[in-house]
């Protein structure tokens, strides 16, 4: 039986952040005149202002809508409170707020037959720092591992499918209320978190099949660094980010979390502009869906990304999924094929302009994806986009998770105040 220690608890409190506050650089000359003031320099007046929590609000407003050829539509509109400010010498708050509405032709919307709004915090937390220490407590994500696009050892934060995922998987995780513990010396970095709740993956906003919640999470990870690259070490107690169905008595289905043991290690090395990144997972007691046995996993990912001399920024990697008890029986394993991600990402024009690029390409089921993204700022206001997905999927019955539109075109226009 597990037991969290209440020093875990009282150990991760609250948050770090420091405000860099800018100086103003005088000419050498004048400051040795004893009695300069700037505002009696002809043509010079000060417009250094005192700062105030004010400063601290950023809002938007956008409507994105994707034509898909066939299928259920994207059609939604957002407003959006961001709010983030050193409310004192090593506290720091950041807030973030945003009300959706969903039109009759989205596709939520049209699981619930009505167009609707709904309002969430995406994320709400504070932090408190102290020396070489870093505090958070509140609604957050929690990333771990290096291999982008793979989750071999990301296997805290869940997922909210409800969102469209075009080129940023920060896209569609879900934050969700946990403490955080920072450590930061010159070659180690520890970490210690703690989930009263976990949260599930999120499918629907009304009427999911499974709960969205359920009991206690908490680990900690040691990360050591050196010059051109780095290692982690990884413990966890968690639940799958989505139960399984399994037969109970008389072969009646039910879902069943899964709680399990986790241990992993992350490491990275810097080779010029190369930077080589593999994640190593071990899951243990994983439900098999029908039989309910316990299977331990184990799952890796390797990838690499590079920088050209142009500053093109080059992705890729592969995950493997191996169940260490594998039954030669049909639906008795957890092991999958492997999965092949790839991305390129450019800024252009003073940085104006950004194109990137997401691709997935899995052999069982036979599932590809390429989705092409461009992002341009218009003013200081306004940011427009427009993104072209591709997909085909053979095999539909062994999809389990949402998969992209075949043919797809997303434009969205956002301001922001």
């Amino acid at each position: 039986m597990y037991k969290v220690s209440p020093l875990i608890v009282l150990s991760v409190f609250l948050a770090f952040s420091e405000l860099n506050v800018a100086e103003a650089l005088l000419d050498e000359d004048l400051l040795l005149e004893d009695d300069f003031a700037l505002d009696e320099v002809d043509g010079l007046e000060s417009d250094v202002t005192a700062e105030s929590w004010l400063d601290g609000f950023v809002s938007s407003i956008e409507h994105s809508q994707t034509h898909i050829e066939d299928g259920r539509q994207y059609q939604r509109s957002n407003a959006r409170i961001q709010y983030d400010y050193a409310i004192a010498k090593g506290w720091y708050l950041s807030l973030d707020h945003k009300y959706s509405y969903y039109w009759q032709d989205d596709q939520q919307a049209d699981i619930q037959d009505e167009d609707y709004g709904r309002s969430r915090w995406q994320q709400s937390w504070i932090q408190y720092s102290q020396g070489s220490c870093a505090y958070k407590v509140g609604k957050q994500n929690l990333f771990w591992g290096n291999v982008e696009g793979t989750f071999a050892v990301d296997v805290i934060t869940p997922f909210d499918y409800t969102e469209q995922l075009l080129t940023d998987y920060n896209s569609v995780r879900l934050a969700q209320n946990m403490i955080v513990a920072d450590c930061f010396l010159p070659t180690v970095q520890t970490q210690l978190f703690y989930i009263p709740e976990s949260r599930l993956d999120l499918l629907n906003h009304r009427g999911q099949v499974f709960p969205k919640e359920t009991e206690t999470e908490f680990g900690g990870l040691v990360k050591f660094n050196w010059q051109g690259g780095d290692i982690s070490f990884m413990s966890a107690r968690l639940y799958g980010n989505q139960p399984v169905i399994v037969l109970g008595q008389f072969g009646l289905p039910s879902w069943d979390n899964q709680l399990f043991t986790f241990y992993g290690t992350s490491t990275s090395v810097a080779v010029s502009r190369l930077l080589i990144k593999a994640d190593l997972g071990l899951k243990q007691d994983q439900i098999v869906e029908l039989t309910g046995e316990s299977h331990d996993v184990l799952e890796f990912a390797g990838g690499f990304e590079y920088t050209t001399a142009s500053n093109h920024s080059l992705n890729g990697g592969f995950w493997v999924i191996k169940d260490l008890e594998e039954s030669t029986s049909d639906g008795d394993s957890k092991s999958q094929s492997p999965l092949y991600t790839f991305g390129w990402s450019k800024a252009y024009f003073n940085d104006d302009l950004s194109m990137s690029l997401l691709g997935n390409i899995t052999t069982d089921p036979e599932l590809y994806s390429v989705t092409l993204l461009g992002q341009y700022q218009y003013d200081d206001y306004w940011q427009l986009s427009a993104a072209l997905g591709v997909s085909e999927l053979k095999d539909e019955l062994e999809a389990s998770l949402p998969v992209p539109p075949e043919e797809s075109l997303t434009l969205q226009a956002k301001y922001q105040f």
